[in-house]
């Protein structure tokens, strides 16, 4: 699950909203195609300045923490920083990315290490393309390849694309302001791949989903300017959510949620924010990443067989 929430597993490492009535907006048949409008918008921001605040509860253990999110430059020449800070067991613990235009450097600071690894994000959709060569690419796939590996919000939405499904938006509040709520469910193919248990689901006697998978996911865009709010991972214990009106707010034991706040657009970033130090000890996680973003493309009998090479 890697590549599956970038999200998640930033937490995972280291280890209020009242709606109105809901809407569907109009003249929408499904929620991808507004997800990619998300993505888009997105990506033509320039400078992004935002804080962070998220909320984990895997492992039966709750980690609470904030942080902050800067995007910069356009998409062909783009920098951001991702950086969250958190308690665990009453010390200091973080996770720092930055994408400094060539290399995304993710550092993990825990109480008792500190892990730095580096991916060539040219490499990286120079490989995918690869991949992907003979086939048709859409729009959205190719939109999908331009933030691979650059870390932040975007590779976050791009994962939400590949591995969800969306329903409609629905019209809603959020701090009394007036936002979308989509919620996605997964993609049978790539739950599949993650979890290949899951192709027993809809047998006589179906498997117990894992607790630390997450079932579905909330997302919630500003109305005004399309900007995610909230992103909510939710386990398999309040499955009802993805079917009900109240599944269109956040809920208090999320296996994992984002909230994106303070939000400027109008504002310089200092260049020494997207630059990093990775001192003498790092590891390169290219190939790494190409070998399960690959598996992500394939079908589901080539990712297994892929994997079981891997294992034999």
């Amino acid at each position: 699950m890697r590549r599956l929430t970038l999200a998640a597993l930033l937490v995972l490492s280291l280890q209020r909203a009242m709606p109105a009535r809901a809407q569907t907006a109009a003249d929408t048949p499904d929620g991808n195609p507004y997800v990619v409008q998300v993505l888009k918008n997105l990506s033509k921001h320039g400078n992004i300045d935002a804080k962070l605040r998220f909320e984990s509860h895997l492992y039966d253990q709750l980690l609470v923490g904030q942080g902050a999110f800067q995007q910069r430059g356009e998409l062909s020449k783009r920098y951001t920083r991702w950086e969250m800070h958190t308690q665990i067991a009453d010390r200091s613990a973080s996770y720092l990315q930055v994408y400094d235009g060539t290399h995304l450097w993710t550092e993990r600071r825990l109480p008792s290490r500190r892990q730095v690894n580096r991916l060539d994000v040219a490499r990286l959709q120079t490989g995918l393309r690869n991949v992907q060569r003979g086939t048709r690419a859409s729009n959205r796939d190719e939109l999908l390849l331009s933030v691979a590996g650059q870390g932040g919000l975007g590779q976050m939405l791009s994962d939400l694309l590949r591995n969800y499904d969306f329903q409609p938006p629905q019209a809603t509040q959020l701090d009394g302001l007036p936002v979308y709520a989509l919620v996605g469910t997964w993609r049978e193919e790539q739950l599949a791949k993650h979890w290949p248990a899951s192709v027993k689901l809809q047998s006589a006697e179906p498997p117990d989903w894992p607790g630390q998978l997450p079932h579905h996911v909330l997302l919630m865009v500003y109305q005004q300017n399309l900007f995610p709010c909230v992103i909510e991972f939710r386990s398999a214990d309040g499955s009802q959510y993805s079917t009900s009106l109240s599944g269109l707010r956040t809920v208090d034991d999320p296996l994992m949620r984002y909230e994106i706040h303070e939000i400027n657009f109008a504002v310089a970033i200092a260049n020494e924010r997207f630059q990093f130090n990775p001192g003498d000890r790092w590891s390169d996680e290219t190939s790494l990443v190409l070998e399960e973003m690959t598996k992500e493309l394939q079908p589901v009998e080539e990712a297994h067989g892929a994997k079981e090479s891997i294992r034999r």
